[in-house]
């Protein structure tokens, strides 16, 4: 026995059908159920990590961050070949490989700059012409700005609001920098340097890693670990202060109420009338 379809799921698929074929290649294609709308929704593996949020947009004051995270990027996206090649065609890719390759890098980083940012590059058609630009831009290898790097390295100072993760951070940004620039720092300097930035209430630990130190040199792992120590050891012991403090405050009070309620009676036994 054949079998048959109802009247109305023949005219349902007539009309799907008819419904699909209209479309002519200008015009955008609709979902016309929901198992197709699911599938015009999912993304290639590329756009997903596109779009992940991992990676920030460049602006005036973030280049040193961005730009470590570009060339992240670009590697696991095997677009990173136009920047290390300085835009010269490798023998192993054809012409038109390499200006495809070429586009797509150029079309990544474009995608993660700030619009402040994208009229400086927006007619560059070279991926390595555009990278050395905003190298150029916010990264410049001049005395000028080595000397404001080590200012500001030599000026900062850890803020009683932040954390030793978030002052260290800011300090090896600035190292970073520096090292960028071809003004590289030995690790003790460094190490001299981040104790140098703590404030007067830190003073004892300073004193005290200076006398300790293995062959009287400090190292950047010596002064870190003793810094998040530190850290740790200054937030039990306020935790603990605030636990005994409310400990107090309980223990006053009880005995504040043991006061009231001893009057009180005193007060009933010599009211003859209670």
């Amino acid at each position: 026995m054949k079998a048959t379809l109802p009247t109305c799921c023949t005219h349902y698929s007539l009309e799907k059908t008819s419904e699909i074929h209209a479309h002519t290649p200008c015009q955008p294609r609709v979902a016309t159920s929901p198992v197709k709308s699911a599938l015009y929704h999912i993304l290639p593996d590329s756009m997903e990590d596109f779009t992940s949020g991992t990676m920030i947009k460049l602006t005036a004051s973030n280049y040193v961050l961005w730009k470590t995270r570009m060339e992240d990027m670009l590697y696991c996206k095997d677009l990173y070949d136009p920047l290390e090649n300085k835009g010269i065609i490798p023998i192993t890719k054809t012409e038109d490989e390499w200006k495809k390759m070429n586009r797509k890098t150029i079309g990544q980083i474009r995608q993660w700059t700030d619009h402040s940012v994208f009229h400086h590059v927006a007619q560059e058609t070279s991926a390595y012409s555009l990278w050395e630009k905003l190298e150029t831009m916010y990264q410049p290898k001049n005395a000028w700005n080595k000397a404001c790097l080590m200012r500001r390295l030599i000026n900062l100072k850890l803020k009683n609001e932040s954390s030793i993760a978030e002052h260290t951070s800011e300090f090896q940004s600035l190292v970073n920098q520096l090292a960028t620039a071809k003004m590289d720092l030995d690790d003790e300097t460094q190490a001299l340097l981040l104790l140098s930035s703590l404030p007067d209430n830190w003073e004892m630990l300073v004193v005290s890693l200076s006398n300790s130190a293995p062959n009287d040199k400090l190292t950047m792992t010596i002064v870190k670990g003793a810094l998040y120590n530190e850290e740790k050891r200054r937030k039990e012991m306020r935790a603990g202060q605030s636990r005994a403090l409310v400990t107090e405050n309980g223990r006053r009070k009880e005995t504040q109420v043991e006061v009231e309620a001893k009057a009180e009676k005193e007060d009933q036994d010599q009211d003859p009338k209670a």
